[in-house]
């Protein structure tokens, strides 16, 4: 019997990869950074693609008139996140305004609060950072949603396998 080669380099090179990690750990960061101004506009763009997105599917849900609770649910679900999408566009167009002297920070990183004087810009900046208040219903409709159509799936009638 002949053997793939890959199934014998995927082993090796697994080992290898899980060796190398435990023996040469590098951080691993769970904030990502845009450099400027590139990153920015690749980051606004994926805002933007996603905002058309859920435009779309919550469209097509109108449009071809699913009915049920899950469809609503779905439906908030792209609104909510649509709305999260431009709260997020507007706080990322507005953080360029922002410099790090406009915080005050005291000597834990969970305290900080913007100084005066307050401008348009902070103002603005304050609020897109409560962006949680529209994204966290989101993914709650989201769920309510998949348990729908998780239990409509599961009270449906299935073809009897003995007749």
């Amino acid at each position: 019997m002949r053997r793939n080669a890959l199934s014998l380099i995927l082993p090796s090179f697994t080992f290898l990869t899980v060796l190398g990690t435990l023996l040469d750990p590098s951080p691993s960061w769970a904030l990502q950074s845009h450099e400027t101004p590139e990153g920015l506009y690749v980051h606004q763009m994926a805002h933007i693609i996603f905002m058309v997105s859920l435009a779309y599917l919550a469209w097509g849900i109108h449009r071809i008139a699913f009915s049920g609770r899950g469809w609503k649910h779905l439906q908030f679900f792209c609104f909510l996140m649509f709305l999260w999408n431009g709260i997020a566009l507007i706080g990322h167009s507005v953080s360029i305004t922002i410099n790090k002297s406009d915080f005050f920070t005291e000597s834990t990183y969970w305290y900080t609060e913007l100084s005066g004087p307050f401008t348009l810009s902070k103002v603005i900046y304050y609020i897109a950072k409560l962006d949680h208040i529209a994204s966290v219903p989101a993914l709650l409709f989201l769920f309510l949603a998949l348990r729908s159509f998780y239990i409509s799936a599961c009270t449906e009638k299935r073809p009897r396998e003995d007749s």
